[in-house]
């Protein structure tokens, strides 16, 4: 299955690990030039 993880904070990048982890192929989309949200 093909899914998009809008945002590429800690949130987001957890539940695109998790979501690959199981099989499925994801893209990350994410509006600045640096991951991590607001940390």
């Amino acid at each position: 299955m093909n899914i998009a993880v809008i945002g590429a904070g800690v949130t987001g990048l957890a539940a695109a690990a998790r979501l690959a982890s199981q099989g499925n192929r994801v893209t990350i989309f994410e509006k600045n030039n640096r991951i991590g949200g607001r940390m």
